[in-house]
């Protein structure tokens, strides 16, 4: 499940690329606060190959990633990754956002990282 903060969710509305959002309400009884998470679908892609031996550091495209899209679903994989376009991933980090990881995904045919 990928849940994102109301702050990246409202960067990720700028881009368009969320196919469904859920309201997730997450209460932290310590503190006697509630913050809301969104759950969220994005478009799926079957372009990742399926290697069983390789780790995250070691993704690569079976095929080309869709054109136009920021962000999209790994399909057909063991686990479930979101794939995110270089543009939208700068983005991110220039607003110093947490919790999220990323790895770098090579094309087949080569070193180059998309």
């Amino acid at each position: 499940i990928f849940c994102i903060s109301d702050e990246m969710k409202e960067i990720l509305d700028n881009y368009g690329c969320l196919k469904e959002t859920v309201p997730v309400f997450l209460t932290d009884t310590q503190y006697l606060a509630q913050k809301v998470y969104w759950k969220i679908e994005a478009e799926e892609a079957d372009c990742l190959e399926q290697d069983w031996f390789a780790d995250k550091q070691h993704m690569i495209f079976e095929s080309e990633p869709p054109k136009g899209r920021y962000l999209f679903q790994a399909r057909n994989i063991k686990k479930k990754y979101l794939i995110v376009s270089l543009e939208l991933a700068e983005n991110l980090l220039r607003r110093h956002m947490y919790g999220i990881r990323f790895y770098p995904v090579r094309r087949r045919s080569g070193d180059e990282t998309l």
